[in-house]
């Protein structure tokens, strides 16, 4: 009887973990797939491709695929990224985790290691290999379902949706969304779109331009606008986003909205 490539036994430095003797661990394959949210018009959407082979045939779902054996796994995203849709990302994206239900995958057992990127404009993309197609859609529509995905990709988005909003408590992330300038409206709708609340916009003022420790200065600009009223100024962050801990916290008071209008 041939002996199985994959089974370890009997090579040097193998060891059975203890209370596993005589068990065969079952072979399983390693993907990558990248959640990369652009912003666009204010909204957070999220980067598919169309997939032009089985499993889920002519269905949308996150840039990625199988690892090679002979590489890392960001050398693993960084090469699906570009042979999937042409993306060459400036920033490497970040790993948010590992998925393994032996269920998401029809083929055989599938574990995904999930990566994320954000940019605050869309990068260039084409079609490549095994896609038809390469677009982005607004990231609450792929993560509510209204837009049918391939796998587990909604959960998977999902879950980059709740790791982008605990991180904007932590990190000085939304000014790495938002144009070098903006309106204070546009920063509090990046805040809004991940953490589904409607702020405060007075309070959010207040804690930008406080004297003592401003985050945000004004350009001297207003926004060209034809509607009555004052046309709304426009700011630039100050060094302070990067030196301590974002100045806006989750309402924790506030319940998250279920839905937009």
């Amino acid at each position: 009887m041939a002996r199985d490539p994959h089974d370890q036994r009997g090579r040097p430095g193998f060891r059975v973990p203890d209370g596993d003797a005589g068990k065969v661990f079952p072979n399983f394959a390693v993907t990558v797939d990248c959640v990369l949210v652009v912003m666009d018009n204010g909204l957070p959407h999220v980067v598919l491709t169309k997939r032009q082979l089985d499993p889920f045939a002519d269905e949308w779902g996150l840039p990625g695929g199988f690892k090679r054996v002979d590489e890392t796994l960001d050398e693993a995203i960084t090469r699906q990224l570009y042979e999937k849709a042409g993306i060459r990302l400036k920033v490497a994206p970040r790993q948010l985790g590992a998925f393994g239900n032996p269920n998401r995958d029809p083929r055989p057992n599938v574990v995904t290691v999930v990566f994320l990127a954000l940019t605050r404009s869309a990068p260039k993309w084409f079609p490549g290999r095994n896609v038809t197609a390469v677009d982005m859609f607004p990231l609450d529509d792929v993560a509510n379902g209204e837009v049918e995905t391939a796998f587990d990709h909604r959960v998977l988005v999902e879950q980059a949706r709740q790791a982008i909003a605990d991180r904007l408590e932590l990190e000085p992330l939304v000014i790495d969304l938002l144009p070098p300038a903006f309106t204070l409206s546009e920063l509090c709708s990046v805040y809004e779109s991940f953490w589904r609340v409607r702020l405060d916009q007075s309070n959010v003022r207040r804690a930008l331009l406080r004297p003592s420790r401003p985050y945000l200065e004004t350009t001297g600009e207003r926004v060209s606008s034809s509607d009555r009223g004052r046309p709304p100024e426009i700011f630039r962050p100050t060094s302070n986003w990067r030196e301590g801990p974002p100045p806006i916290r989750f309402p924790r008071g506030q319940s998250s909205l279920s839905s937009w209008d």
